[in-house]
């Protein structure tokens, strides 16, 4: 009987012991639950800004190298350099309108963010700015009118007329038979001037009167053989207009040469070369248009646009100064005060 009370005895023991072996390790996966589950979760990913977009601009010029151009691209490069985009400098040599049209294809097949034209011609250049306007590329227009653009920032033709004869006048002393001359007939801006010059001539100098008129182009053998033949029909005539950038020095050259005593010459656009001969008295007066600030204002119309979503303004009129003797050395500082340099308040 106590055998049998000891085996019994035992085999509780070992059965107790089963049991507790067995709630250990079904207890190990719940401690490694909880060790997983304190583990720290991985950091999320840093989000980075994408880089601002570089802006770039189409400046179309309707003739490299030409002195007046030269002007308006000085104007770009200055906004460029001061906004921190890049504007390059398309367009032609030759003034070729289709030259030109093609220019504007480039601008559009290359992606640009804005593009300033110069639409001197119909036509095929038309054409290519209507193209760009219909790719939602902003336009502007400078000096002339294409009638597709966003902003038009243009002259007041009939103020330049009637400043062109005004200043013609104080030189002849409002006497004597003139000469007129411009770039081209097809030019319509230009034909425009001069029916605004001729009027106001007509109209507030009765002893005043246009002899003759004719067109130059750019060619300056071309320009030399015009003159040469005017004065050769016209030797009495006392004064010339010329609306045409290289057009009013090269006048003077050639009358002074057929020997013409007191010629007086007033054309526009304030190149070098003009300035010169109004300080050595043979060239009266030009028009300035402030080329630099108009083109860097263009500049600073797109850039406003893209980066702060600025309404582009239909009009913008392009200031003018009659520049003689007596201003030579001011009038680009009274100029710069009609520009809008970075910084300077403008409200459009």
């Amino acid at each position: 009987m106590k055998k049998l009370v000891a085996l019994l005895l035992a085999i509780c023991v070992v059965l107790s012991l089963a049991a507790c072996a067995a709630k250990t390790e079904t207890a190990a996966p719940a401690a490694e639950k909880k060790e997983e589950a304190a583990a720290p979760a991985p950091a999320a990913a840093e989000k980075t800004e994408e880089p601002a977009k570089e802006l770039k601009f189409a400046w179309l010029n309707p003739t490299i190298g030409n002195p007046v151009y030269v002007l308006y691209d000085e104007g770009v490069k200055m906004a460029a350099a001061d906004y921190g985009v890049t504007v390059d400098i398309l367009g032609t040599t030759t003034s070729d309108p289709d030259g030109y049209a093609q220019q504007i294809e480039i601008a559009i097949a290359n992606g640009y963010d804005g593009i300033i034209t110069y639409p001197y011609s119909s036509g095929a250049m038309m054409s290519a700015i209507k193209k760009a306007k219909d790719a939602g590329i902003p336009v502007i227009d400078v000096v002339m009118d294409s009638t597709y653009e966003d902003t038009y920032y243009g002259l007041d033709v009939n103020e330049m007329g009637k400043m062109l004869a005004d200043s013609i006048a104080e030189a002849c002393g409002s006497k004597g038979k003139l000469l007129y001359t411009q770039t081209n007939f097809e030019i319509e801006l230009q034909n425009q001037i001069r029916e605004a010059c001729y009027a106001r001539l007509a109209e507030a100098y009765p002893d005043m009167e246009f002899v003759a008129n004719d067109q130059l182009t750019v060619d300056s053998v071309k320009q030399a053989e015009v003159y040469t033949n005017l004065f050769t029909a016209h030797p009495d005539v006392v004064g010339l207009v010329v609306c045409d950038a290289t057009g009013g020095p090269n006048g003077a050259r050639i009358a002074k040469e057929f020997g013409i005593e007191g010629f007086k010459v007033a054309c526009i656009d304030d190149t070098e070369d003009t300035l010169a001969m109004i300080r050595s008295d043979d060239v009266y007066s030009t028009i300035a248009q402030g080329a630099q600030g108009m083109m860097y204002d263009a500049v600073r119309l797109l850039y406003e646009h893209c980066t702060e979503g600025k309404t582009l303004p239909e009009f913008v009129g392009i200031p003018m100064i009659t520049v003689t003797k007596d201003n030579t050395e001011s009038y680009v500082e009274e100029m710069n005060n009609n520009a809008h340099f970075k910084g300077t308040p403008w409200d459009y």
